[in-house]
């Protein structure tokens, strides 16, 4: 085993969990390759996915935002996790609170604005790219793409859902998306609830942010709801909001990001 001695830094979306690195000035393949074995829950610091900020070759972007899933597998987006990843921008002196600035990421360019800190607990608002129109597939069953794939489909009862084997039948079906997909059970009422299996998790996690915000779009959609719209995940509230800028719709995410801790001892 051997120790790297590069600070590691694990952060939380509302449960959604990542262990994030400053890759500006290192060479990351070490922890690529390693992925699976730093965000194992047993054998290593424990996360749904790593995350590298790196520096951005986009004009006007801050920094680039690499993100791998638990298994190792990249993503071209995670919404919680692009909000801890504005969060640790914050903390290494790249961006300041209530500074509107732009990140990039493997799905385009993302908004930003850090609403509030209070010591180790950021209140981050992002925006979304909304890559596909909504596409029923059955009556309580939609796909939407909010920068990875999502199904969202309606239950009566949440609580009830068997969210990993239910989920595994639609994670695995090439019928909505090449690559596989997540899947969102939402339950609709005066509190909006939502459990997700994650591919790339190959569960169910905490909280998903693409998930919540693809579940409003056709929640806006269907039931005629207006933004800004609040959805409970397992790990706690998430807003959605949408505002009108050159005649674009804009698709935001808010909610809270907090550093959990910080080490440079551990051994792969």
């Amino acid at each position: 085993m051997k120790n790297f001695n590069l600070p590691l830094y694990k952060f939380h979306g509302v449960g959604n969990d990542f262990v994030l690195l400053d890759a500006r000035n290192i060479d990351d393949s070490n922890y690529i390759k390693n992925t699976n074995k730093i965000c194992d829950r047993h054998f290593g610091i424990g996360a749904d996915g790593i995350i590298f900020l790196k520096n951005s070759v986009k004009d006007k972007s801050k920094f680039s935002m690499i993100y791998y899933n638990y298994d190792g597998t990249k993503a071209d987006m995670c919404g919680n996790g692009a909000r801890c990843i504005c969060a640790f921008a914050n903390l290494l002196g790249i961006v300041d609170v209530s500074e509107n600035f732009i990140f990039d990421t493997d799905d385009g360019i993302h908004r930003a604005v850090i609403h509030n800190r209070r010591n180790y607990l950021w209140d981050i608002e992002i925006s979304i790219n909304i890559l596909s129109q909504i596409n029923k597939i059955n009556d309580d069953l939609f796909f939407v793409n909010t920068g990875v794939p999502h199904l969202v489909k309606f239950v009566d009862d949440i609580d009830t859902i068997d969210v990993y084997n239910e989920g595994k039948k639609y994670r695995y079906s090439t019928q909505y998306f090449e690559k596989g997909i997540n899947i969102n059970f939402v339950q609709y009422g005066d509190n909006i609830k939502i459990r997700t299996y994650e591919r790339g998790v190959e569960g169910e996690t905490q909280a998903c942010g693409t998930g919540v915000c693809a579940t409003a779009i056709v929640i806006n959609n269907l039931f005629n709801k207006s933004f800004p719209i609040s959805i409970h995940t397992q790990g706690g509230e998430l807003q959605i909001n949408e505002f009108i800028e050159n005649e674009k719709k804009i698709l935001t995410l808010r909610g809270p990001a907090t550093l959990v801790f910080i080490t440079d001892k551990y051994y792969l």
